[in-house]
């Protein structure tokens, strides 16, 4: 719990808290390798580290397309600042030699379409976090195949989203046109080989 609370980056609420955000960045990249060198070590699980990876990149952020909706909370970074795809990029690289079943990689892809369209709600990116972007993803999954622009990102995940739901209403039972229950559950069953 310790490990996730200081990756998100939280606002500075103090006349010192932009200082102590700049001294700790280095430590919260220990931290993202060391939590890499979990998984890498089997102490924790796929699951857990892809959730703390959505989590680093959707925790207080707001995209463009959802700003100004009222359901939605203040942004906590600047959307200039690029510290989270640091230290995304910094737990990808340390966990590429061991996402290697079937799940996993299939989890891998489903986070990377949601990371480029986070790296794409970004105004500007600096040249060394392009990349970190592009040696985190030609070492991990050489063949994802990368969204260009923001609307690829944003039609990748809606189409995304989409195979998702429809997997949901098959696990639950209601497929559209067909009666009846589906009795198996492929999440269930990828948990259990895992």
């Amino acid at each position: 719990e310790a490990l996730t609370v200081g990756m998100e980056d939280p606002p500075a609420r103090s006349k010192l808290g932009s200082k102590f955000k700049r001294q700790n960045r280095q430590k919260r990249v220990m931290d993202a390798r060391l939590f890499g060198e979990l998984y890498n070590f089997m102490v924790i699980s796929a699951r857990v580290v892809f959730d703390v990876l959505a989590l680093i990149i959707s925790y207080g952020h707001v995209s463009k397309e959802r700003a100004g909706d009222e359901r939605f909370p203040v942004p906590i970074t600047d959307p200039s600042d690029t510290f989270r795809i640091r230290t995304v990029c910094t737990i990808l690289i340390s966990i590429s030699e061991y996402v290697t079943q079937v799940s996993s990689v299939r989890r891998l892809k489903r986070f990377l379409i949601y990371f480029y369209r986070y790296i794409y709600s970004k105004p500007f990116l600096p040249v060394d976090v392009k990349y970190s972007i592009d040696d985190a993803v030609e070492v991990i999954a050489p063949t994802f195949n990368k969204p260009t622009s923001q609307e690829e990102a944003l039609a990748a995940v809606a189409k995304l989203e989409e195979e998702l739901w429809e997997q949901e209403k098959r696990r639950t039972g209601r497929v559209a046109g067909v009666g009846g229950y589906v009795s198996s559950s492929s999440e269930e069953e990828e948990e259990e080989e895992e």
